[in-house]
């Protein structure tokens, strides 16, 4: 957990800054702990220095910007970039499963993905291949983007307070963190155990 403590340290020195890059680089389909955000929000407003709607906003504001990004770097990077990621299973599965979802469900889809820790990462670049409306998308990315960003923090805040006193609870407090940020890894790991115990039996 020593890139964990550097990491958090280096936030916590560029402060708002911090917080805005951590989300930014997480959106731009490069998988990062943004919890480490999260937490140093939680230790600016305790501070005084923002308060809770102002870190919410700093927040979305930065998933919004790293979305719009990424979401214009898929546009343009069309068969270039599917080349360069063709081997990279994360993309592949987000690919898929995005094009799938939007073709089902629309526009929702993009409001879905901002609350998937899997997808999240790769969804504006996806979404940006597949030539989704940037109106709609730039829409649904900033609602789900705050609606993600005030329920986690929320989350956050009360978990930093256990964290804090009681110690004999931190192994289950990363895993509600690991949950919490990257949910459908463990959504998939268990559908995964649960298919091939079905083929077993």
């Amino acid at each position: 957990m020593d890139w964990f403590a550097h990491v958090l340290n280096f936030v916590q020195e560029l402060g708002i800054i911090g917080i805005l890059l951590v989300m930014i680089v997480e959106n731009l389909g490069i998988p990062f702990p943004t919890e480490v955000g999260f937490i140093v929000a939680q230790g600016l407003i305790l501070k005084g220095t923002i308060d809770y709607f102002d870190a919410v906003l700093i927040i979305t504001a930065g998933h919004i910007i790293g979305s719009v990004i990424a979401y214009y770097i898929g546009f343009a990077g069309g068969h270039g970039l599917n080349k360069r990621f063709r081997h990279n299973e994360k993309w592949q599965i987000t690919k898929e499963r995005v094009t799938l979802w939007y073709t089902r469900w629309g526009n929702i889809t993009i409001f879905a993905t901002r609350n998937f820790g899997y997808v999240r990462p790769w969804s504006s670049l996806v979404a940006g291949f597949a030539k989704m409306p940037f109106g709609p998308f730039l829409l649904w990315t900033a609602i789900g983007s705050f609606v993600f960003s005030f329920v986690s923090l929320t989350i956050t805040k009360y978990l930093v307070v256990i964290w804090q006193n009681y110690p004999s609870l931190h192994i289950l407090i990363s895993i509600i963190m690991g949950l919490l940020f990257f949910g459908l890894v463990g959504a998939e790991l268990g559908k995964k155990v649960y298919e091939k115990f079905h083929r077993q039996k």
